[in-house]
């Protein structure tokens, strides 16, 4: 998630202001996830300076810590969107519907890639990644991220005032999964954690990828209220 050039911040000579813009510059250096980075900062200045801040300030030990590293900035990010997920729950259709592609996307990928992590995504809605999560799939993160970002500045512009789904809606939801694959016993699972943590980790991945690929088959409209009420309640969930 993050590298920071340690050799320039262990210098003494450098001041706070150097060191947070070689924070920066550290951060914003790999392609896989500076336009997540760039997001943020743009639409999170304040949070985003902080971010640099706490950084510049960890001995280097810390700092020369790459494991570390990677899990300060994950953690970071995972709050950040924890904050903001009300305002991204009512952004306009299009941002909405932006986000649960990006959301597919990456759960397609990691389908192939990372079965373990897409079933944590898929339990948790989210997952942190670490030194060993593959460049495609930090790069899909990061998209998905930027989606995510753009809703939060949309959903703070324009909110809308969407409807609690319908039980017809979570019935089409339900009857679309089913069209798409998803056995019984993973449906049966549904709403219940400790039978969604009983199931297989290809059980849990393909949920996530179903969740998202049937809200997409929904009309404009109804796929936006679905898509903003499961993310409104992601925040809720155990």
């Amino acid at each position: 998630w993050m590298i920071v050039a340690t050799a320039a911040l262990s210098a003494c000579s450098l001041t706070p202001e150097q060191k947070e813009r070689e924070v920066e510059r550290g951060i914003l250096s790999d392609p896989a996830t500076r336009p997540m980075w760039e997001s943020i900062k743009q639409h999170h200045p304040e949070e985003f300076d902080g971010l640099l801040k706490k950084i510049a300030s960890l001995p280097d030990s810390k700092l020369t810590d790459s494991a570390f590293m990677a899990q300060v900035g994950a953690k970071w990010v995972i709050d950040l969107q924890t904050e903001n997920v009300p305002f991204a729950a009512q952004a306009p259709a299009a941002n909405v519907l932006a986000l649960t592609s990006a959301d597919l996307e990456l759960y397609q990928s990691l389908r192939e890639r990372s079965v373990a992590e897409c079933a944590v995504l898929s339990t948790s809605g989210s997952f942190q990644g670490d030194t060993e999560t593959d460049r495609m799939t930090k790069s899909l993160m990061s998209k998905r991220n930027v989606a995510f970002f753009d809703a939060v500045a949309a959903g703070r512009k324009d909110p809308q005032g969407y409807e609690t789904p319908s039980d017809a809606d979570f019935g089409d939801l339900g009857s679309a999964m089913v069209d798409i694959g998803i056995n019984d016993r993973s449906m049966a699972a549904l709403g219940d954690m400790a039978a969604l943590m009983s199931l297989s980790d290809e059980e849990q991945c393909d949920i996530g990828v179903a969740v998202n690929q049937a809200v997409l088959t929904f009309p404009e409209d109804k796929g936006a209220e679905m898509a903003a009420f499961l993310l409104a309640a992601s925040v809720d969930a155990p």
